[in-house]
């Protein structure tokens, strides 16, 4: 992934498109925590706060390819509702939810509050964005940028994404690790316990786990570069070579984990 992002650099295109803002802040912060994946795994004992980081990187992924796909036109109205309507209608619901943590705080703490007045919006602020966002707009542009609405509509645009609906279930079943419901709880407790009598098969399925995300990774990475490449028209042999690689390593581990898969389960 180093070698890729080195030869993709300078990231920035000068003279094109007003909206690289977003996407090359997109493309740089989704690798990083990528690389955050991978420094978890190797140390062995984060798989499943790794597991966590797939996830957004899964959704940033597929915001990254759904606003640099399309013509001009298309890419400058998603543009517009990813960077200023997303943004400033979270600033309504921001300013809700500080308005309830003040009043809580002030009533049971002591503690200063001024930090979370900064999420605060004047009257007249407030009542602008509502009067610009109605409920039902706010509604329909959040449920068109979830992850689930996007990678539908990638699929449904490029027959390439078809494969990664399967990851709606993934995707899904990470929530159990961010909410610590007791089936998250529960899979991280059981991987505790066994480590000591089943020494031998836990590392095994640790392994086969380590792999599934990597893997993942760096299918996730090659999506995102082949979606640059065709918005800016770079054609590269070395870019295309490496792209590969990255795919080859990643069908791999799939067998490696599949064979795991296939030992205990």
């Amino acid at each position: 992934m180093k070698e890729t992002i080195e030869l993709l650099s300078p990231l920035y295109k000068k003279g094109s498109d007003e909206w690289q803002d977003v996407t090359i802040s997109l493309f740089t912060s989704l690798h990083t925590t990528g690389e955050s994946i991978l420094s978890l795994l190797y140390h062995g004992t984060g798989i499943w706060d790794a597991d966590i980081l797939l996830r957004t990187v899964m959704e940033g992924t597929i915001k990254y390819c759904f606003l640099i796909s399309g013509n001009d036109e298309q890419r400058k109205l998603n543009y517009e509702e990813y960077k200023i309507h997303l943004t400033e209608i979270q600033k309504i619901s921001d300013h809700n939810k500080a308005k309830r943590s003040i009043s809580i705080l002030k009533e049971f703490s002591t503690n200063s509050t001024k930090t979370i007045e900064l999420s605060l919006l004047s009257r007249q602020e407030l009542d602008n964005l509502n009067e610009k966002y109605p409920k039902e707009y706010q509604r329909k542009i959040n449920r068109k940028w979830s992850y689930q609405y996007l990678l539908k509509d990638m699929a449904s645009k490029n027959k390439e994404y078809e494969s990664q609906l399967a990851s709606l279930y993934a995707y899904s079943f990470s929530s159990h690790l961010i909410h610590y419901d007791w089936t998250g709880l529960s899979m991280r407790q059981q991987q505790i316990s066994s480590s000591y009598f089943e020494a031998e098969k836990n590392g095994e399925l640790n392994l086969g786990h380590a792999v599934r995300i990597i893997s993942n990774l760096l299918v996730l990475y090659s999506y995102r570069v082949s979606e640059y490449c065709q918005c800016y028209e770079i054609s590269s042999k070395d870019i295309a070579e490496l792209t590969l690689a990255l795919l080859d390593y990643a069908s791999e581990l799939i067998e490696v984990g599949n064979e795991i898969i296939n030992k205990y389960v």
